[in-house]
């Protein structure tokens, strides 16, 4: 073999090495729209968490008697389910 055509199937082999590439553009396409759709999702989560413990301050703020009296109802519940002594 001489040297063209070693130069000849480099350049070969480097065309297929792009053509290659371009099929693989796409895939990481679909993976950043994943990424990002996945993105906004997890700050739309994060904000109802947000919305949702504001308005349980915002609760516990207004009514501070029956938070109190329903927190103690839930510890004492919670009591009873996992005592390890009950008989």
């Amino acid at each position: 073999m001489n040297i063209f055509e070693k130069t000849k199937n480099k350049i070969k082999n480097t065309e297929k090495n792009i053509k290659d590439t371009k099929k693989i553009n796409p895939c990481e396409e679909e993976v950043k729209k994943i990424k990002k759709k996945t993105e906004e999702y997890v700050t739309e989560g994060k904000n109802k968490v947000n919305k949702f413990f504001n308005n349980i301050k915002k609760q516990i703020k207004e009514k501070p008697t029956t938070s109190i009296l329903i927190a103690g109802i839930i510890g004492f519940l919670t009591g009873l389910m996992f005592n390890r002594n009950n008989k």
